[in-house]
C-alpha cells in the first residue's frame, strides 16, 4: 500500500500541472469505487476547476469549485496517472478529460482504491478522514507532541506506529525504518520508552518520511508516480525486505518476524527492545 511519502509524491507530481484545469468528461469502468456513485461523479464533476491537490495522511484531497472536494485513497494498488504504461491500461476504472486536453487516469489492479466526491462541509465525514490522527509532515513532530499522543497509551511501538487515528500516513515499510533508525525493537512496549527514546523517535520519523519523498516513494511491487515512474526509495531501505541479509551498520543478520500482523523486520544488535 502507498504510504505517506508515495502519496506525497504524487500530489506534488500531479500540482505541478493539474491546478486550473476544468473538468471536461468523466468515465467510470467500475462504479463499485466511487462514492456516492459514478453517477455523480459523471453529471458533477464536469465543469468544475481545480482549485488545488492536497494531502492528508494517505489520502488525495483536490479542492474543486463550486464548493465540491473530491477525495482519492489508493489503498493496496491504487495508482493516479497521466501517462499510463500498456500493462496498466486495462487496470483503468476512471479517466478524467480536462477541457485543456489534459488527462488523469486512476489505475486499480486489486480495486481496493476509493474515489469520493462530496461537497466541502461534510467530506470528512463521509471519507474518514475525520478519524485521522496527526499528519506527521503538516505538523511538526517532536518530544512534546509524542509524549502528548502517546503518554498514556500501551501497546508495541510498530502497532502505535502503524495506527492511523494517531499518526497519519505511517505503513509497514516505513515503521520498520523509523524503528530502526531511532534504535528501537519494533517490539518494544510504548509504555516504557523512555523521554530519550521518544526524542529518538520523533527524529527518526521525520527523518525516514521525508527520505522517502526525497527518492521520490518506494517501489517494492506495484507503486509508481504519475508518470509510470519507479520510486528509488527501495534502494535505501535499511531493514525493510531484507531478511537473512547482513544489517548495513553491524552486518548481524536482518531477522524478520510477524508483529501487528505484518511482517516485521529488524536488527537484534542494533534495536534495543524494551519490555
Amino acid at each position: 500500500m502507498p504510504e505517506l511519502p508515495e502519496v506525497e509524491t504524487v500530489v506534488r507530481q500531479l500540482r505541478a500541472v493539474l491546478p486550473g484545469s476544468r473538468f471536461w468528461r468523466v468515465v467510470c469502468r467500475d462504479g463499485r469505487q466511487m462514492l456516492p456513485s459514478a453517477r455523480v461523479l459523471r453529471e458533477l464533476l464536469p465543469g468544475k476547476v481545480i482549485r488545488d491537490i492536497r494531502r492528508l495522511g494517505k489520502y488525495i484531497i483536490f479542492d474543486l469549485s463550486d464548493d465540491l472536494v473530491m477525495v482519492v485513497h489508493l489503498r493496496m494498488t491504487g495508482m493516479l496517472l497521466l501517462k499510463p504504461s500498456e500493462r496498466l491500461k486495462k487496470f483503468i476504472r476512471a479517466e478524467f478529460t480536462f477541457s485543456n486536453a489534459k488527462k488523469m487516469y486512476f489505475s486499480d489492479i486489486r480495486r481496493f482504491g476509493r474515489i469520493w466526491l462530496y461537497r466541502s462541509h461534510e467530506f470528512m465525514d463521509r471519507t474518514g478522514l475525520k478519524k485521522l490522527g496527526i499528519d506527521p509532515l503538516l505538523q511538526k513532530v517532536d518530544l512534546d507532541l509524542l509524549e502528548k499522543v502517546y503518554g498514556q497509551t500501551k501497546g508495541t511501538l510498530k502497532s502505535r506506529l502503524l495506527d492511523q487515528t494517531v499518526i497519519a500516513g505511517i505503513g509497514n515499510i516505513y515503521a520498520d525504518e523509523i524503528c530502526f533508525a531511532a534504535g528501537l525493537h519494533p517490539a518494544s512496549r510504548l509504555e516504557k520508552l523512555t523521554k530519550k527514546d521518544l526524542q529518538k523517535l520523533a527524529g527518526a520519523i521525520s527523518a525516514c518520511l521525508l527520505e522517502g519523498i526525497r527518492h521520490g516513494g518506494t517501489t517494492i511491487a506495484d507503486f509508481v508516480g504519475t508518470r509510470g515512474d519507479a520510486g528509488k526509495h527501495q534502494r535505501y531501505l535499511q531493514v525493510y525486505g531484507r531478511s537473512g541479509e547482513p544489517c548495513y551498520r553491524c552486518y548481524a543478520l536482518i531477522k524478520k518476524m510477524r508483529l501487528a500482523g505484518r511482517g516485521t523486520h529488524f536488527c537484534l544488535k542494533c534495536q534495543q527492545l524494551k519490555k
